[in-house]
């Protein structure tokens, strides 16, 4: 199974969904059974040309790459992928960039993503996680400070967004029980 570095946030939500089934990644890892990519394009490469059986990428790099998803990870397998989009306070054109962001929220933007294997996002109360580069700190504290003033209720650790992704597996003879299959093989 091919999966990102623990650096990268998809690696990050794959050591979650492992540890949601009780798999030990550095077992699977002596065992021959992972192979890993510096991000998400890499892991989605070792899947197109059949290097490896299996593995976790977005959904959207999924549908781009023309891989069939079988499965889906849940909330509470990994968290919500989410990306940020926000007007920001020291934008030129204050009014167009939030037409856009407007645009990017209404009917007709929500169709197209949902197309291409994203998800809107509800108007939940709780808490949300976004995994991002350590030099959109102050940018992404700018847009949580927006976005909870915009939605009482919810807490962002790190920032907001309107959208989401949602991780998943390909494998060509995959069940929802496919990773926690990983488990049982004697050898990869």
């Amino acid at each position: 199974m091919a999966m990102g570095n623990s650096d990268v946030p998809v690696g990050q939500y794959t050591q979650k969904i492992l540890a949601f089934y009780g798999l030990n990644e550095e077992e699977l890892a002596k065992a021959g059974c992972l192979t890993y990519g510096t991000n998400v394009k890499e892991v989605t490469t070792q899947v197109s040309e059949a290097s490896v059986d299996c593995g976790v990428v977005y959904a959207t790099d999924a549908f781009s790459a023309g891989l069939d998803s079988v499965d889906s990870a849940t909330a509470e397998m990994c968290g919500q992928v989410v990306y940020p989009a926000a007007v920001l306070n020291i934008s030129k054109n204050t009014d167009a960039a939030q037409a856009f962001l407007d645009y990017l929220t209404g009917p007709e933007a929500t169709a197209v993503f949902e197309s291409v294997g994203f998800t809107a996002m509800t108007e939940e109360k709780g808490e949300l996680v976004v995994f991002a580069a350590a030099s959109m700190t102050e940018t992404l504290n700018q847009i949580k400070e927006l976005y909870e003033a915009a939605h009482p209720g919810v807490t962002l650790v790190s920032a907001s967004t309107s959208w989401k992704t949602r991780l998943c597996l390909r494998y060509p003879k995959a069940t929802p029980r496919a990773l926690r299959a990983l488990t049982s093989w004697p050898s990869c």
